[in-house]
């Protein structure tokens, strides 16, 4: 029998982490001294002490390391669970991925505005007929992507031509040439396509 200060040594747990995997039900001491205290382990539970280790490595709860302990021989069960764990982190590499190039283009964004200058000219105008599209896309060159979703949308309502817009007005949909449009971004990826006609509402 190992006390709990030579079972931390050998398993690379600490005496503190031990007592808590105690207090949870994850690894429970072989004996406990009934008028010390004292916690002993079994040499032969430094091998779950190991599972234990490598499954947090892996990302899992304790929760979830307590119900794969109970089940680890089952390897139908143990597949289960290793597969909803790698869904999780593939998706967190992508969220991760999606964030990095965020401050990729944010950084690009910085280097171009070091050297741009601005003549900014306000004007106020009428009311104008616009026809928009708004959409999240993956990269900034995929700007493109909008145009495409435009035209689409000018197709299935028997519209011709990529010089044409659909505009909303009181309800219908009706076919407008545009004089001039312009791509707005809201944030990094978040862009609207506006098309302006020069007739007035």
């Amino acid at each position: 029998m190992l006390k709990i200060g030579e079972f931390s040594k050998l398993s690379r747990v600490s005496v503190r982490m031990l007592r808590h995997y105690d207090e949870i039900g994850l690894l429970k001491p072989a004996e406990i001294d009934g008028f010390t205290d004292y916690r002993y382990y079994r040499e032969d539970q430094l091998p779950t002490a190991g599972r234990i280790a490598a499954l947090k490595d892996m990302g899992f709860s304790l929760a979830d390391i307590i119900r794969i302990l109970e089940i680890y021989d089952d390897r139908k069960q143990l597949e289960q669970f290793f597969s909803a764990r790698q869904e999780e982190l593939e998706a967190l590499s992508r969220e991760t991925e999606h964030k990095l190039t965020l401050l990729d283009a944010a950084r690009k964004r910085l280097r171009k505005e070091e050297n741009m200058s601005y003549n900014v000219t306000i004007k106020t105008i009428p009311e104008r007929y616009a026809a928009t599209v708004r959409m999240i896309i993956p990269r900034y060159e995929d700007e493109g992507m909008l145009l495409v979703v435009m035209i689409r949308s000018v197709s299935l309502n028997s519209c011709s031509g990529i010089s044409t817009s659909v505009s909303i007005t009181m309800g219908s949909i009706s076919c407008l040439t545009p004089d001039y449009g312009f791509l707005n971004s809201v944030d990094s990826f978040q862009m609207t396509l506006i098309l302006i006609s020069m007739l007035s509402v």
